[in-house]
């Protein structure tokens, strides 16, 4: 634009001086420290003396559909392999930045964890104890739609440490599972 007493001009719009090009700036700064900061190395975890062990919850917000009664944030479908690898991606990149920690339960809930392949299972697991130290009696809890297991998938379940399956069972009542979706 034209500069007009210190002002610049765009196209009949005049931008007060204090309004140019600074607050982009300082957004593209924010935004070059946030990548760096996600480049660093995450700190070891910190033994905090006289804290009980912390509980650990994945959110796995993938449902087969949206039951009724749900109001948790979920994305109804069986996701497509691209956004699930994605999904599992961040959750990953989140647990490493976390502040870490001895742990005494994990959680996998949602949605329908069992929706993941055991792989994915694994895999978040191993990203998990990479943080957190685990109790070697840990309670490692799957939430899972009995529908989704298969003597193949439950017993990969089980090999990746797995020890408490979740039952989602809402009814076993027919009538009452088609009302409620």
């Amino acid at each position: 634009g034209d500069r007009v007493g210190g002002d610049t001009v765009h196209a009949a719009r005049v931008q007060p001086r204090a309004q140019q090009a600074r607050p982009r700036l300082r957004g593209l700064r924010r935004a070059r420290a946030g990548v760096a900061a996600l480049r660093r190395p995450a700190p070891a975890p910190v033994p905090v003396r006289g804290e009980r062990p912390l509980g650990v919850y994945l959110h796995i917000p993938f449902c087969a559909r949206k039951c009724a009664y749900c109001h948790f944030a979920i994305d109804p479908g069986r996701p497509e392999d691209a956004r699930r690898e994605r999904y599992l991606q961040a959750l990953t990149r989140e647990i490493a930045a976390s502040r870490g920690g001895d742990a005494d339960t994990l959680y996998f809930g949602g949605g329908t964890p069992s929706l993941l392949p055991p792989k994915s299972v694994a895999r978040l697991l191993a990203a998990v104890r990479e943080r957190y130290r685990l109790a070697t009696d840990a309670k490692i809890t799957l939430k899972t739609n009995p529908a989704d297991l298969s003597p193949d998938s439950l017993s990969a379940l089980l090999q990746s440490d797995i020890n408490h399956l979740n039952l989602g069972i809402q009814s076993l009542d027919p009538h009452i599972l088609i009302k409620i979706n």
